[in-house]
């Protein structure tokens, strides 16, 4: 019966999804269908970045894995993020199923996985070994996320307003003055992104709604030129009533894979929210102010998400 045992190397790891600084652990399962000695046993987990990927992933990809419809081959210019590699100890394998166990720990400033308009990050681990003149080879995606992120320092409000009453000498543009305020500039992922705005309706006029836009910036430098692609990731639309000076509090529950600001040598990524008075017919005012958004690590369970977003995309 082992005779027809075909010979094969497999990863098996025990977590799909960890984060920079933690140690990604497994094994290698060996099948051979005859006494072998296997040498020049290695295991490597690897980080690469892929510019104009030519891949776009709305809204930015973070908390589940990046698709990879064609396994290891990507299009793209690559750049190595990180190269780990252990050697395991030759040994002489019985015929049958064997388990050689491996470790190794991701660097704490290693990018995260991600997915957006032109760039990709990803994350893989690799295994090759030698029996006599017979490699073997074996590949696994790994999910990573960044290392958990203390507060920003700065706690300070910030705050955009348009000119007071530059629209109301212009009888076709629309009599509507806009501030808008956040009481920090940066936010925790998974936590709800909460403001205030106050808008002029000079005459009280019915009919306007307030648009707030969450906006990702991707720039990327890998011709002479900087690239920069912008896209909603998410929208919501308020009713404006026909008053002269309205107030309120705003909480916006955003969606739950945003990925954080990411900075890299050769790309960035950035986030803003976007405030627009929509006005029938009529040019409104419109505000931006810039965000952060951060990782605590926090979650009770960071990687549940991303193994069964794994599971589902296997089946």
């Amino acid at each position: 019966m082992l005779d027809t045992l075909p010979t094969g190397l497999e990863i098996v790891l025990d977590r799909v999804a960890v984060r920079a600084g933690e140690t990604v652990s497994g094994q290698l399962i060996v099948t051979l269908p005859a006494s072998r000695d296997v040498a020049a046993i290695r295991v490597t987990v690897a980080g690469r970045e892929l510019l104009a990927a030519a891949t776009r992933y709305p809204p930015p990809i973070y908390s589940q894995p990046v698709p990879r419809w064609f396994g290891r081959s990507r299009t793209g210019h690559l750049r190595e993020d990180f190269h780990l590699t252990t050697t395991l100890s030759p040994v002489r394998l019985a015929a049958g199923r064997h388990a050689l166990p491996f470790r190794l720990t991701v660097p704490a400033e290693a990018l995260p996985t991600y997915g957006g308009a032109e760039v990709v990050v990803e994350h893989e681990v690799l295994a090759s070994l030698r029996l006599g003149g017979e490699p073997l080879q074996a590949w696994q995606p790994l999910h990573l996320w960044s290392a958990p992120q203390d507060a920003p320092v700065s706690d300070s409000a910030v705050e955009a307003a348009n000119r007071p009453g530059w629209l109301a000498g212009a009888p076709w543009l629309a009599a509507v003055d806009l501030r808008l305020g956040l009481p920090q500039g940066h936010l925790e992922l998974h936590e709800p992104l909460e403001g205030w705005y106050e808008v002029v309706n000079r005459g009280a006029r019915p009919g306007r709604r307030l648009l707030l836009e969450l906006v990702a910036a991707e720039t990327s430098r890998f011709r002479a030129a900087t690239d920069v692609n912008e896209w909603v990731v998410a929208d919501r639309v308020l009713p404006l009533p026909a008053q002269e000076r309205i107030r309120e509090p705003f909480a916006w529950h955003l969606p739950r894979r945003l990925a954080p600001s990411l900075r890299s040598p050769r790309w960035w990524l950035e986030w803003r929210l976007d405030a627009t008075v929509l006005v029938p017919w009529q040019l409104g005012p419109r505000l931006s102010l810039p965000l952060r958004l951060w990782d605590s690590g926090g979650r009770e369970d960071p990687a549940s998400e991303a193994e069964a977003a794994s599971q589902s995309e296997e089946r």
